[in-house]
C-alpha cells in the first residue's frame, strides 16, 4: 500500500547519509537492493531529500527528538527500522549504551 511505498521512498533516499559518523558496515544486503534507486530519488529533490522524507514521518521523528535525541540520528534510526517508531527507539538506546 501506500505506506509500504513512502517508507521504502524514505529508506532510499536517507541511504546515502546512513554511514555518516558511523563505524560500524552497513547491512550489505540492504545497501545492494535500494542502491539502484538511490541516486534517481536523490537527485530530483536537489540534494536536500530530508525535507521531504521528515514530512512523511513527522510524528515519529518529532517523539525520537522530543525523548532528547538529536534529529539526524533520529533519522537514521527510522530509515534503518523502517520508520517503527519502536524499534527506532530500541535501536537508539542501543547505540547509546
Amino acid at each position: 500500500g501506500y505506506n509500504q511505498k513512502a517508507l521504502a521512498e524514505i529508506r532510499n533516499s536517507l541511504l546515502p547519509f546512513a554511514n555518516i559518523g558511523n563505524s560500524e558496515p552497513p547491512g550489505s544486503s540492504a545497501a545492494s537492493t535500494v542502491s539502484s534507486g538511490v541516486s534517481s530519488g536523490f537527485s530530483s529533490s536537489s540534494g536536500n531529500g530530508l525535507d521531504k522524507d521528515l514530512s512523511v514521518l513527522p510524528q515519529s521523528l518529532n517523539q525520537l527528538i522530543a525523548l532528547g535525541y538529536d534529529e539526524d540520528p533520529a533519522v537514521k534510526a527510522l530509515k534503518f527500522t523502517g520508520g517503527r517508531f519502536d524499534a527506532a527507539l530500541d535501536y537508539l538506546s542501543k547505540k547509546q549504551e
